[in-house]
């Protein structure tokens, strides 16, 4: 949740915040019972009578540890992906959020949303997460204001070719962050592509990472400035 609040200000223009419910297409999950608190303390508890909810233990970077707990079995600080079972009990189905289990309301856990499962870049085995890609963003947006522009939408994606020739020569550094800036309209390209694909239209989201080596060439095809990070990260 933390790592959306600054777009939401922008486009709420700073009026309050509040995050009542955590919901999906499958089921109602849980709902914040501190609806005043600031939106980057929003916990969520769980409901146990809309549906049943088992949890998939996964460490801090979203590797999962293939541990499957039930709702009253979840751990204070622990990782979790969720598995809901629909009311009619016909359906069971892995939601891909990860979540934190942040306390206890009464003895229902309470969960922060913290990302997506699959927003994790990894390049040589170095992980970064949403939350790092979107203070790397927010930085550079800087070079946009200038322009009078505004970032309204990201992707990324891990290019590890040579991966392992580049670690030989530059002594184990990866190489930098490169960011580019693509016309106006690209994502609604990218949408299109999505949904030619077999996406549903009414619950895309742009991706924050791609692995698709054709989506990557849609936003190849419409790139038009590149920027480079001034350092290269090391270990």
């Amino acid at each position: 949740m933390p790592q959306y609040i600054s777009t939401l200000e922008l486009y709420s223009d700073k009026l309050p915040i509040v995050s009542t419910t955590y919901a999906s297409s499958e089921t109602y999950f849980g709902i914040n019972v501190n609806p005043l608190c600031k939106p980057q303390h929003v916990s969520y508890t769980f409901l146990p009578n809309l549906s049943y909810f088992e949890f998939i233990e996964v460490d801090v970077d979203g590797g999962t540890m293939d541990h499957v707990v039930d709702l009253v079995d979840v751990k204070l600080g622990r990782y979790y992906d969720p598995l809901v079972t629909d009311y009619s009990g016909l359906h069971r189905c892995r939601i891909g959020d990860v979540l934190q289990v942040t306390g206890f309301y009464n003895n229902t856990p309470q969960f922060r949303f913290v990302r997506r499962k699959n927003t994790v870049l990894s390049v040589y085995v170095e992980p970064t997460t949403e939350e790092e890609l979107l203070k790397a963003i927010a930085s550079a947006t800087v070079v946009l204001e200038s322009s009078g522009l505004m970032l309204t939408g990201f992707t990324c994606y891990a290019d590890s070719l040579h991966c392992s020739r580049m670690f030989r020569s530059k002594d184990g550094s990866i190489g930098a962050l490169e960011i580019r800036v693509v016309q106006q309209g690209t994502f609604d390209s990218l949408r299109d592509f999505f949904i030619s694909k077999g996406s549903s239209i009414s619950h895309y989201k742009p991706p924050i990472c791609i692995n698709s080596s054709e989506a990557l060439k849609v936003l190849e095809d419409k790139v038009l400035a590149r920027f480079f990070s001034d350092k290269s990260p090391s270990f």
